[in-house]
């Protein structure tokens, strides 16, 4: 997506036949394109599943992503373009970093259900409303669900790197 030239940072000709990055190279009128790079480097944290980012949901990532690469600051970047940038960039993602991030997802929302249980609430007939062992059963599993995610990252990682698409769009970050 970007190469080095004689010290500076420059888009690499296939990033700039796509028309929303050249809208955004062409629109950013600062001599040093540092809004059109900005975009490039919130693209990257948000959405590659090389970023450090990647494991986390989208909602959480979006204020790490802005407070850790931004420092706190957000960046000046067209809301329109980023969704168009984004588009792309979601459509040009191989099938198992979609199916990755699903299961990212899920696994974040069974964290969220296992901090909410309660041992101590009760149903109207005054049993315990988690049953503890239904949770143990859960927690047995925890173990095959990492193995299942860590597995699911290697090969998405290992398509995206196949993935010619991809590939380019970030080849030198």
């Amino acid at each position: 997506m970007i190469y080095f030239e004689n010290g500076e940072i420059k888009p690499s000709e296939y990033l700039l036949t796509i028309p929303c990055f050249n809208k955004a190279y062409k629109s950013d009128k600062t001599k040093e394109k540092k809004h059109f790079y900005e975009l490039l480097l919130y693209i990257f944290y948000m959405y590659d599943v090389r970023s450090p980012y990647s494991d986390y949901p989208e909602n959480v990532r979006h204020s790490i992503v802005i407070k850790d690469i931004f420092l706190d600051k957000l960046p000046n970047i067209d809301s329109d373009l980023l969704s168009q940038c984004k588009e792309v960039y979601e459509k040009a993602k191989p099938v198992e970093l979609f199916l990755t991030e699903k299961a990212l997802s899920t696994a974040y929302k069974l964290a969220e259900y296992l901090d909410s249980i309660s041992f101590l609430e009760e149903n109207e007939e005054g049993e315990l409303k988690n049953n503890p062992k239904d949770i143990v059963v859960i927690l047995k599993s925890i173990g095959d669900i990492i193995n299942s995610l860590k597995n699911l990252r290697k090969q998405s990682k290992q398509a995206t790197e196949d993935d010619a698409i991809s590939k380019e769009l970030f080849e030198d970050m």
